[in-house]
C-alpha cells in the first residue's frame, strides 16, 4: 500500500501522531517504531 498524505508545514508532530494513531488504529509507540518520525520529517522538509 503506497499512500501519500499531504502534511502542511504548520502541522505539529504530536497532534499528527495522535491523528494517525486513531486513523490506523495503532498506538503512538507502534507508529514511532514503524518509522513515523522519519516519515514526518521527510514530509515536512519536502524530501
Amino acid at each position: 500500500m503506497n499512500q501519500q498524505l499531504a502534511v502542511p508545514g504548520s502541522m505539529d508532530y504530536y497532534p499528527l501522531l495522535a491523528e494517525m494513531s486513531a486513523y490506523y488504529n495503532l498506538t503512538a509507540e507502534e507508529l514511532q517504531t514503524r518509522g513515523f518520525r522519519k516519515a514526518y520529517r521527510q514530509a515536512v522538509e519536502g524530501l
